[in-house]
């Protein structure tokens, strides 16, 4: 084997153990490249065991609710049978009731992992994971450790007081970042900061409360037109309004500290650290879950778990600036190590640390067309993995340099198409006119391309896209300042070797709107 042969095999071990990204082969499709990528199938297959775990909690849930309905109401002596379509509307009334909480924390979280954020598809495991692995293993786990401390139910938390203090908290905390942990270990290049981790594992946390909250909501709907004979419409407002508004904070709140756990233990090179760190952060969820559930069982009273969510969110959202803020600076002083080296210019760390510097140049690339919002997208992609890549160089996590090369030549390809300044830019386009958008809109119908173009040359609007203004023809140079055109001259046939044309060629007027007079004659076989 060659000496190339065997470094390359070293710079490919390097690169797994680091857990880089394989270099990209050009030479293949977008569409080939994911084809290929075993992150693909592992996504495509979680999401398909998710969607099977959720509809198997649904049929679990409406044959328990079937046989409670049937034996409370026999001990009251008032038979009554649940059916499936009566169990269906109330599941998906419960459903629609808990969605716009659900809405809400998912923006939230998507809003907060912005620096560097992690791939759709990562953000999308996370919810399913939640909304359906962890909801049928803390269903079986429940039901299973609840019948070893004596609780009578079907396996719901809130049928014991001693399941839902003492048990749920560990296994739901358990089953929820579960998530966070798988992904620490496969993609843990990709996860760097906190603000990537901590949206993971709320977006786990959120899921588990949705399928969580049409439960409780489709339970206490069924519970109240059938058995305690209450209006079911206030019940239920009274209930979404205090689960969906005043506690929706908890879930997310308490899983939170295993995604801090996480992200501090993988950063760390002692292998005692991974280990306690993490463990240490589920403790803490698993004690705050306790906690809110015991004030709730014993308590109950909705105020004073206000009152200390909003003390906790006000602690946790100053930690969250704070660590914003920490992470802005990081990234600013690792880019400067490639300005000093020159690989970089003096106003790439200045303008691409503020996230409002970032908004605005995606969202004047927008407007400027797909290749230019694609090369502005991909340059803040590239920087923010450049400077936590140098970042983890300097702290001894990773030794390669060769994705350090791969980032330093896609940044400099991108440039040339990109938007790397905002001093002076304008988010919408010089060339965007009433006239262009005019002749933009009415260029795409065929029958209307030529009618409504503009009848003087000068007014003719150029195309929209990252084009210079329109000069007007006093601000061109004269003709003599150009150089001599090229002329090729072709020799003269020798013989008569091609047919003659054929005579016959009918002579169409029709209206030209690239020329400045109104009729112009143009020859068609």
């Amino acid at each position: 084997m060659s000496m190339t042969a065997v470094s390359e095999q070293i710079t490919k071990y390097q690169r797994t153990v680091a857990g880089l990204p394989e270099p990209v082969n050009l030479n293949e499709s977008w569409l080939r490249r994911r084809i290929r990528n075993p992150f693909t199938w592992a996504t495509l297959a979680l999401l398909l065991v998710a969607i099977a775990c959720f509809a198997l909690f649904y049929f679990e849930m409406r044959t328990a609710l079937m046989e409670q309905v049937a034996s409370v109401s026999a001990e009251l002596s008032q038979p009554q049978e649940l059916t499936k379509n009566q169990y269906y509307e109330a599941f998906w009334m419960g459903a629609r009731l808990a969605l716009p909480t659900l809405l809400v924390y998912v923006a939230i979280f998507f809003l907060i992992d912005r620096l560097r954020p992690t791939p759709i598809a990562m953000k999308l495991v996370a919810l399913a994971w939640g909304a359906g692995i962890s909801v049928l293993v803390s269903l079986q786990l429940n039901t299973w450790m609840g019948t070893l401390v004596g609780v009578q139910g079907a396996g719901d938390p809130g049928t014991g007081d001693r399941s839902a203090i003492f048990v749920a908290p560990f296994v739901e905390e358990m089953s929820k970042s579960t998530i966070v942990l798988l992904l620490a270990i496969m993609l843990r290049y990709r996860l760097v900061t906190p603000l990537q981790t901590i949206p993971l594992a709320g977006l786990s946390a959120v899921g588990f409360a949705f399928t969580e909250n049409i439960l409780y909501y489709s339970r206490i709907w069924i519970y109240g037109s059938k058995i305690t004979g209450q209006n079911p419409v206030e019940t239920l407002a009274s209930n979404v309004f205090a689960r969906g508004v005043l506690l929706s904070w908890g879930h997310p709140l308490f899983t939170s500290c295993v995604a801090i756990g996480v992200i501090i233990g993988i950063r760390q090179q002692s292998k005692l650290a991974r280990i306690l760190v993490p463990l240490t952060g589920f403790c803490l969820a698993a004690t705050g879950h306790m906690t809110f559930n015991g004030i709730a069982t014993v308590v109950g009273d909705v105020m004073s778990m206000v009152f200390l969510g909003v003390m906790l969110i006000l602690t946790f959202g100053s930690w969250l600036w704070r660590q914003f803020a920490k992470e802005r600076l990081r990234l600013a002083w690792r880019l400067d190590d490639y300005v000093r080296a020159g690989y970089l210019t003096e106003r790439d760390p200045l303008v691409f640390c503020l996230l409002k510097n970032r908004c605005k140049l995606l969202l004047a690339a927008a407007l400027r067309g797909w290749r230019c919002w694609s090369a502005t997208s991909h340059f803040i992609s590239d920087l923010s993995e450049l400077a936590y890549l140098r970042a983890a160089i300097t702290q001894g996590l990773v030794a390669d340099a060769s994705r350090e090369r791969e980032l330093i030549n896609s940044i400099e390809a991108n440039r040339l198409l990109a938007l790397t300044e905002v001093n002076g830019l304008k988010i919408k386009p010089e060339t965007w006119t009433i006239n262009n958008i005019k002749f933009k809109i009415l260029s795409r119908l065929a029958w209307t391309r030529y009618r409504n173009a503009p009848p003087n040359s000068s007014d003719y609007p150029i195309p929209v896209g990252r084009y210079p203004a329109q000069v007007s023809a006093s601000q061109l140079p004269e003709t003599s300042s150009y150089p001599p055109p090229y002329t090729i001259s072709y020799p003269t046939p020798t013989s008569n070797a091609y047919p003659a044309a054929t005579p016959k060629r009918q002579l169409i007027r029709r209206k030209n709107p690239f020329a400045t007079g109104s009729d112009h004659t143009s020859t068609r076989r």
